[in-house]
């Protein structure tokens, strides 16, 4: 008799904020020119996920899914009005290959990953808009 374990859900959160308005965050993650930098990297590595598009709402967000690879994630992206600013934030679930003690160091690692990819995000879109 053998046993199936499921491996552990991982669920990650990380903000920020960008010195431009929601209109013009929401442009710029429908530009497909773009559309490289908003991919997630787990754990610091961009894997050939092949995320798809999910969902993509320009006054709410976008959902990004893994379609391929060997990590099933979902990466939401939101964005809200914070004053004449917006607050972007990147939310990442899924199934994460590892069990037991690990878990906690894998997300911390994932959080950290995920900070670059929404540092990179941001810069583009702040540098783009002041060109």
């Amino acid at each position: 008799m053998s046993t199936t374990v499921a491996a552990p859900a991982m669920d990650v959160t990380v903000s920020s904020l960008v010195r431009r308005p929601v209109a013009e965050v929401a442009r710029h993650a429908a530009d497909p020119a773009t559309a490289e930098a908003w991919l997630p990297h787990v754990l610091g590595r961009k894997l050939p996920l092949g995320f798809e598009l999910v969902s993509f709402e320009p006054a709410v967000g976008m959902v990004l899914r893994t379609a391929q690879g060997p990590v099933a994630l979902e990466a939401t992206y939101t964005w809200a009005p914070a004053g004449a600013w917006t607050k972007l934030t990147l939310r990442q679930t899924g199934e994460a290959p590892i069990v037991g003690l690990a878990a906690p160091l894998i997300e911390k690692a994932a959080a950290k990953a995920m900070s670059r990819t929404l540092a990179r995000v941001v810069e583009l879109i702040e540098h783009r808009s002041a060109a």
